[in-house]
This record gives C-alpha cells, structure tokens and sequence, in this order.
C-alpha cells in the first residue's frame, strides 16, 4: 500500500482594524513548495463560515479571495505565505478596508 504523506502548514490570520467586517480571525493552510493554498475561517458570533484561497499569480505577486456564506466577499494581496509569517491586504465588497498579519498556529 502507497501512503501519500502530506505536511500541511497552517498559518494564523489576525485581522487589524475592523477585521473582515467584525470577524478577527482565520486560517491559511499550505504544503511546503506549494503556489496555492486555502484559506478558511467560522465565526460563529456573526453567524459566518468562509472558505477561500491563496495563490501565485503568473505576475509572481501573491493574492487572496474569501467568501463568505452571508454574501460577505474580499481579496487582496499577501507576502509570501511559505515564509510562515507575513502580512495582507485587501478590500471587501463594500470597499471596507482589509488588513491582517499571519504567523504559524499557536498550539
């Protein structure tokens, strides 16, 4: 039997400001080489699940999308995500700035 092994990163997003509109965090995953990931997050005060993803454009600049089940929408730009730690930024679908930094999960 073949085991595929696989050593997914996660990444820790901490939204500055406002946050995406109140939420104040979520997640990137990646593995090691990768030029795409996803990025996800669950705020269950707000009553928000979103789900998106991270990746190399062909221009070599890093971007991000997310959307959320309450229509809520955004994306941007980020630093590279395999150095572990960096920052983003971005607008949402109501023009509402964006900012976050990321670093590896705290356990």
């Amino acid at each position: 039997m073949n085991l595929i092994e696989y050593s997914t990163k996660v990444l820790q997003f901490r939204f500055l400001n406002l946050g995406l509109d109140g939420s104040r965090q979520a997640f990137l995953s990646y593995e090691p080489l990768a030029t795409r990931g996803h990025i996800w997050l669950v705020d269950k005060n707000q009553g928000r699940d979103c789900k998106g993803q991270w990746f190399l454009n062909t221009d070599k600049k890093y971007l991000w999308e997310i959307k959320c089940s309450d229509g809520l929408k955004a994306s941007g730009s980020l630093t590279n995500p395999l150095n572990m730690n960096g920052t983003g930024k971005g607008k949402d679908n109501s023009n509402r700035e964006v900012i976050f930094v990321f670093t590896t999960e705290k356990k």
